[in-house]
C-alpha cells in the first residue's frame, strides 16, 4: 500500500521542476522616448543637459540670443541668433531672391534683393535711351546712350550716339561717333551707314 501511494505521488509530480517560477513583481513596459516639440531645429538631445533656454543647441553662456533659437540656415549659425537678413541689404530673406548677395541699391528692381550686373544696367540705360529718342528728347537719349557705354562698352552704341548727336545738330560729335562706329569690329560684319555723315573728315 505504501508503494502504491509513493508511485501515485511521483506520477503526479512529473514535470513539476520544468515549469518556471512565476515572479511576484509585475512587468512594466517602458515607452520609447518621443521627440520634444520644443527643441529647435537642428538641436540635439544633448541640449537637455545644457543651460540652453531657447533649446537651439547653443549654451546660453555663448548664445548671443539666448531666448531666440538659431534658424540653422548655414549663415552665422554659431552665434545662436536667427538671421532674417543674411546679406544685410534690408530685404528679408523670406522675400530676397539673392539672400547671400546684397542688393546694390541702384534704383532698378531694388526690391528683389539681387545686385544688378553691368549687362542688366547697360541694357536698362540703352532701352531708356531708345525711348527718349523716340519721343524726341535727344539730349536725354544721348545721356543714356553714353551711360550705357560707360557701364558696358559696346560698338553698337557709337552708331546710336552718332544719330542722336546729328539730331541735336552737333555735327562734330556726330562725326566723331560715326568714325568710331565705322572702325568697330561690329560695323565690319553688320555695316550700317548714315548718309549725312559719310562725308565726315
Amino acid at each position: 500500500m505504501r508503494l502504491g501511494s509513493s508511485l501515485l505521488f511521483a506520477l503526479a509530480c512529473v514535470g513539476c521542476a520544468a515549469q518556471p517560477e512565476r515572479s511576484a513583481t509585475p512587468v512594466v513596459e517602458v515607452a520609447a522616448p518621443t521627440a520634444d516639440p520644443t527643441r529647435a531645429n537642428g538641436a540635439s538631445e544633448d541640449t537637455d543637459r545644457l543651460d540652453d533656454t531657447d533649446r537651439d543647441g547653443i549654451p546660453d553662456d555663448t548664445d548671443r540670443c539666448p531666448s531666440e533659437p538659431e534658424d540653422r540656415d548655414s549663415f552665422a549659425d554659431a552665434d545662436g541668433c536667427p538671421d532674417i537678413d543674411n546679406d544685410g541689404d534690408g530685404v528679408a530673406d523670406a522675400s530676397d531672391k539673392c539672400p547671400d548677395e546684397p542688393e546694390n541699391r541702384d534704383g532698378f528692381e531694388d526690391e528683389d534683393g539681387c545686385p544688378e550686373t553691368p549687362k542688366i544696367l547697360a541694357a536698362r540705360a540703352f532701352k531708356e535711351a531708345i525711348l527718349a529718342s523716340n519721343r524726341g528728347d535727344f539730349a536725354e537719349a544721348r545721356r543714356r546712350f553714353e551711360e550705357a557705354y560707360r557701364i558696358l562698352p559696346g560698338d553698337v552704341v557709337f552708331f546710336h550716339l552718332a544719330t542722336t548727336a546729328l539730331a541735336q545738330g552737333d555735327h562734330a560729335a556726330a562725326c566723331r561717333y560715326y568714325r568710331q562706329w565705322s572702325a568697330s569690329p561690329t560695323a565690319q560684319t553688320k555695316p550700317r551707314t548714315i548718309s549725312a555723315l559719310d562725308a565726315c573728315p
